[in-house]
């Protein structure tokens, strides 16, 4: 699947996409420790467990990209 992937994305189209996953998630990342630090948000809400779950989500796309890039690269 990551070979389909890299060969259907240029590398710019893939480093752009990584620059972009990582910046939305170290944005959502801070969100949380604000919001936790706060206090504003509960440990079982489904705010906290949507939150959890798109975290969890990019970090899972930065990883796919991460390894459709070294994939391109080995061509």
């Amino acid at each position: 699947m990551l070979k389909l992937v890299a060969s259907a994305y240029s590398r710019a189209e893939l480093e752009e996409s990584l620059r972009a996953v990582a910046s939305l998630s170290r944005k959502l990342e801070k969100s949380k420790a604000t919001l936790e630090a706060k206090a504003a948000i509960k440990p079982s809400s489904s705010q906290q467990t949507l939150l959890d779950r798109r975290i969890a989500t990019l970090q899972v796309s930065e990883s796919l990209i991460q390894d459709a890039l070294d994939e391109a690269s080995q061509r």
